[in-house]
């Protein structure tokens, strides 16, 4: 898919909501690019749903990200 269609298609399903997206680069969200990193090595999805759950390496960088 490419980038134009999908942020038309987001932007679609977006319009009825009060949702606000924002792009920010990839420096700026360490922990972010480090799971997409990760789960693209690894070829598989995997869900965190909490804290706990997260890898040791993505805890490091939201400790790093907190000053």
């Amino acid at each position: 898919m490419k980038l134009k269609t999908l942020i038309r298609d987001i932007s679609q399903f977006n319009s009825g909501t009060s949702v606000n997206i924002t792009h920010c680069l990839r420096e700026a969200n360490q922990v972010a690019n480090f799971l997409t990193k990760l789960a693209s090595s690894r070829g598989n999805k995997t869900f965190y749903s909490s804290h706990r759950q997260l890898p040791r390496e993505a805890k490091g960088l939201i400790q790093l990200d907190k000053w």
